[in-house]
């Protein structure tokens, strides 16, 4: 047994053990949950970097800025998103919603984004002018820079879903 503790080193302690309850956990880094046809991936900041990337200039509010991160073109090849010469019939009804954490959510056509038809530019964006997006962005956020407003800029995002809408039934 070993000599009694003083009321102070036990206070102490307690402290310390109170301290390290509350204290906050390492941060985790930054994911965005990818929902496609069935398959569910959840891509971190790091994989998103390894993908091929694109960037694009663009005014967001009257501040020019170079958003860099991947071509939603490229999010949705990996997601198996019909493009080009396949995007045709029901196919032209495919959606990406996009969710951000405050729960913004934007649908957008895929025929917006493929060349062959909408053609507009679209980036996954994790940094602006060369520096991570502030917490208010970021970390990810959808950037059109050829959109006459940003209201479809969406930022925070959490969730990537493609969805397949269903054919009309008849009366």
């Amino acid at each position: 047994m070993g000599p009694p503790r003083s009321r102070a080193t036990r206070l102490l302690a307690l402290l310390f053990a109170a301290w390290l309850a509350t204290a906050p956990a390492a941060a985790a880094p930054p994911t965005v949950d990818v929902v496609g046809f069935g398959a569910h991936t959840r891509l971190t900041a790091a994989e998103l970097a390894a993908l091929p990337r694109s960037s694009v200039v663009a005014e967001d509010h009257g501040a020019r800025g170079r958003w860099e991160g991947v071509a939603v073109t490229t999010l949705l090849a990996r997601l198996g998103a019909a493009q080009g010469e396949s995007l045709r019939g029901p196919r032209l009804g495919d959606v990406l919603l996009v969710t951000a954490r405050d729960g913004y959510r934007v649908a957008y056509a895929l025929a917006e984004f493929d060349p062959d038809l909408g053609g507009a530019r679209a980036v996954l964006a994790d940094t602006r002018d060369g520096q991570p997006l502030d917490a208010h962005e970021g970390p990810f956020r959808l950037v059109l820079p050829d959109e006459a407003r940003p209201a479809r800029w969406i930022r925070g995002i959490e969730r990537i879903e493609l969805h397949r809408l269903a054919a009309p039934t008849a009366p």
